[in-house]
């Protein structure tokens, strides 16, 4: 999945690919496809059984067959909208660390401006729901443990536990932005992305220079947009 897809879209195009399914199935999937639609739209504490069956065009008991009320296919779209996501993280690797790590970057950041409702409701359910958070921070310590045990095998003498602390590091500082472009935060970005020659692919590099310098200890050599190029003779 290219991640400037929406989520609905994907999941019609995932279904698309599976061929023949049972029409039980269908009608589950198109429940779940309806709620990813909405959910980018409309808050997960707003949305009503009424809305998703209005949006699936399907009766209300026919709704209650697949789930037994709302928060139950929210959490479930959601939670496969993250395993989505770090499905793809995974699959990106690359010979050049500073690549992967810009790759990885900007399809976290592209994600959350295609996705801004489902981003700002998985930022949401993170604080008011614990088991959903409690899972949401169980993928983020897989992928933060890979990417440290990476550091570690390229950096000698690091420790497992100091490189986990600068992914983790680098982690929040991305999700910090990508809360801020869902929440279309133009107070902070707005002054950002106004000035010449920024755009999200040259200010994504920008963040991922300081992943790499902060990981590897060095500036990457093949920085691609100018702005990033730049940015790394601030003194780094």
């Amino acid at each position: 999945m290219a991640m400037n897809m929406k989520y609905d879209d994907f999941l019609k195009h995932k279904e698309a690919g599976q061929g023949k399914i049972k029409k039980g199935e269908r009608t589950r999937n198109r429940i779940k496809i309806s709620v990813a639609k909405l959910l980018n739209v409309i808050s997960y504490n707003d949305l009503r059984v009424v809305d998703i069956c209005n949006e699936a065009k399907i009766a209300p008991g026919t709704f209650y067959i697949y789930f037994e009320n709302s928060s139950i296919v929210v959490e479930q779209v959601l939670s496969e909208f993250i395993d989505m996501y770090f499905e793809i993280i995974s699959q990106i690797h690359r010979d050049d660390l500073f690549e992967s790590i810009h790759l990885a970057n900007m399809a976290y950041l592209e994600n959350a401006r295609t996705n801004p409702g489902l981003t700002r409701c998985v930022f949401g359910m993170r604080i008011e729901h614990p088991e959903f958070s409690k899972l949401h921070q169980e993928a983020n310590s897989k992928l933060y443990s890979r990417i440290a045990k990476n550091v570690t095998k390229h950096v000698s003498g690091t420790d497992y536990e100091v490189a986990y602390i600068a992914v983790h590091a680098m982690g929040s500082m991305m999700d910090e932005v990508a809360g801020r472009i869902a929440f279309n935060d133009t107070s902070y970005m707005g002054d950002i992305f106004g000035a010449k020659g920024v755009d999200d692919e040259g200010y994504c590099e920008c963040l991922s220079v300081i992943w790499y310098r902060t990981l590897y200890g060095k500036l990457p050599t093949n920085v691609k947009t100018d702005l990033a190029k730049r940015f790394m003779k601030i003194g780094l």
